[in-house]
C-alpha cells in the first residue's frame, strides 16, 4: 500500500478486520481506530495451490493477536 491506512485496507480485504474475540488487547493499542467490518477471504481462495499443511501454517502465521501467533521456531518445526 501507499500509506499505512492503504496497507491496512489491503490486509483487511484479505484477512478481514480483527475483532475483540480474535485479539482482546487491540483496543488498547495507542493508534487504535474502529474500522468498518470486512469479512475474511478463505485462505484457499488466496492461496489456491497451497497444500493443507501450508494453509494450516499460514493460518497460524496470519493470526492478528501476537500472543496467539505461531513463533518463528514453531513455524520452522511445523
Amino acid at each position: 500500500g501507499q500509506t499505512d491506512m492503504d496497507q491496512l485496507g489491503k490486509i483487511f480485504a484479505a484477512f478481514g478486520t480483527p475483532n475483540p474475540s480474535q485479539w482482546q488487547d487491540m483496543t488498547f493499542l495507542p493508534d487504535y481506530i474502529e474500522y468498518q467490518h470486512v469479512p475474511p477471504q478463505p485462505l484457499r481462495a488466496l492461496f489456491p495451490m497451497a497444500s493443507e499443511d501450508a494453509l494450516d501454517l499460514l493460518s497460524k502465521m496470519f493470526t492478528y493477536d501476537p500472543n496467539a501467533r505461531i513463533s518463528a521456531q514453531q513455524a520452522l518445526e511445523h
